[in-house]
Formats: structure tokens, sequence, C-alpha cells
């Protein structure tokens, strides 16, 4: 099991760089009980904004976002989905095709972790056998109010190969690490042959980066 800090650590300069024409298409979900900072994170992430009070959103909402990561241009497809009960049924078809999965949960209400690890047996029904899955603590800015501790939220990782990190979309804190992490491994996979929400727009093969998160 490798750390969410080595994930973020730059590759060997002696890695051959990939030009910004290959361009990866990666889908990504995010799930998670109501409020714990799911649209928050994904505005953080693609137009680096923060609204104190959300909408609720409403069956799942789209965003999108090129990122440069080791010379390849990953366009990250983004799904927020809707925390209410009434719309769990909808959720899982949004695991199809996808290549990674957020799992959020925020780490002031006990609750939304133990709701977090019970979407696990949905992933696995319905996503590809080989997706990227992170366990992501948001709101770590409120500290002083923690119900889930860090370390137990580390062991889960582990247990279902993921990895785990801690963010806060009110302060940036984590987000842009958490999406390079997932993008890194991304990259890994490209050149698995049947490898889950993988497109490669205008570029050959060659080999992965060398990126680890768990």
């Amino acid at each position: 099991f490798f750390s969410f800090r080595e994930c973020t650590t730059r590759m060997s300069a002696a890695k051959k760089k990939k030009s910004a024409a290959n361009t990866l298409e990666m889908k990504v979900v995010l799930v998670g009980a109501v409020a714990v900072g799911k649209t928050s994170t994904v505005a953080r992430f693609t137009k680096n904004t923060f609204t104190e009070y959300c909408d609720t959103t409403i069956g799942a909402s789209y965003m999108a976002k090129d990122v440069e990561i080791e010379g390849y241009r990953i366009r990250y497809s983004i799904w927020d989905t809707a925390g209410q009960e009434q719309y769990h049924s909808l959720v899982p078809m949004y695991f199809r095709q996808s290549a990674a999965v957020i799992l959020v949960y925020d780490i002031t209400k006990k609750a939304s972790f133990v709701e977090a690890k019970e979407w696990l047996e949905e992933i696995r029904r319905n996503a590809p056998g080989d997706v990227i899955i992170a366990l992501t603590g948001n709101k770590c800015d409120l500290e002083t109010q923690r119900e889930v501790d860090s370390k137990d939220a580390e062991e889960f990782a582990a247990e279902i190969n993921a990895f785990h990190s801690e963010t806060s979309a009110k302060t940036a804190v984590g987000i842009s690490e958490l999406f390079d992490c997932l993008g890194r491994k991304f990259i890994e996979k490209k050149d698995i042959p049947g490898s889950a929400g993988i497109q490669l727009a205008g570029g050959q093969g060659g080999h992965s980066s060398g990126c680890r998160c768990g």
C-alpha cells in the first residue's frame, strides 16, 4: 500500500515525456451523503471557487476540466451525484464505464463516513473491476469538530485497495492533489487493454508513469 503523499511526488526526470496532444478522457464520479461537499469539491477543482451555501444537487451534475500531467492532457469528465436518499437508485448507472470513484465524507460527521462505506457494494457491482477508488474526508479545516479519525479512514482505504486523502473545498487544501493522484493512476493504466473509462485521442502507446496511490 502506497500513501497519498507518495502519489503526488514527481516522476523521475528520466521518464519519457508524452505530448500534450495525447488527450485521455477520464470519467470520475463523486458519491457521498448530503452536504459533505461533493459539489464544492468539484467547483474548487474546476473553477477554483467556493460558495458557502450551495444548492442541493438534483440527480447529478456534470463538469469538466483539462489538466496536463506527465505530458498527457487529462480531460476529467466529472459527475457529481445527489446525496439525497430518493436519488440513490439513480447513482449506480453513473458508475458504469467510470475510471474513478471518489467516496466523499465529512470529517465532522461520523454518519457520513458510514454512508460512504456503504456505497462500496454498489461500486463493486456496477463499476469496472479496475476502477480507481479514492476515500476523501472533506472539511479538514474544521479539525476541532472532527468525528472521523483519519487513521480509521486510512485503514478502511487500505482494506478496499483505495487511497485516502483529506481535503477542504473551502480553503482548497488537498483538492488539486486529489485529482492529480487520480490522473497519475489513470495514466498508469492507459496501456492495459480493457482498462476502465480510457479513451485516447490522437495518441500512441508508450510506457506509463510511475505514480502509485494505493
